[in-house]
């Protein structure tokens, strides 16, 4: 009987260190998610025109009154400087892209370059959208950078 306490008492720490462990690995898996309000850091628009090497710049640097807010019911309010406050949609593609649309004049148009922005990067804190168009014509790229 004196034999049997140890390897108990050993297994009965094995047990709680195991169970302790796996608590830990759930909570470490959860995704970052874009639902949320954003603060807008930089727009930052570059278009290509022509022959001409040089690009053309468009930078807005955020106030704090500009922000994106995304709804979970695929809404989005997105108030940036001198534009004002645009109500947009947008819709997951896949993990990685995002289609985003604003009504003008009644009508559903791309907001940027194209309606399609992929997600370079997502955190907790962090979002960055990028969409591009080029054509034979002109190129256009825009990168969002969002913080919370």
């Amino acid at each position: 009987m004196k034999n049997l306490a140890p390897i108990a008492l050993v297994c009965f720490g094995v047990f709680t260190i195991m169970s302790c462990k796996k608590t830990m690995d759930v909570q470490a898996t959860a995704k970052p998610t874009i639902i949320g309000n954003w603060s807008l850091v930089v727009d930052s628009i570059t278009v290509f025109s022509g022959n001409n090497p040089t690009p053309n710049f468009t930078i807005t640097t955020g106030i704090p009154t500009d922000y994106f807010k995304f709804n979970a019911n695929g809404k989005l309010y997105i108030n940036e400087g001198h534009y004002g406050l645009d109500t947009a949609t947008y819709m997951a593609i896949s993990d990685s892209t995002l289609n985003i649309e604003v009504t003008q004049n009644g009508t559903q148009v791309p907001y940027g370059p194209s309606n399609s922005f992929k997600i370079q990067e997502l955190t907790d804190h962090k979002l960055t959208l990028y969409s591009w168009v080029p054509t034979s014509a002109f190129a256009m790229y825009e990168t969002i950078y969002l913080s919370k």
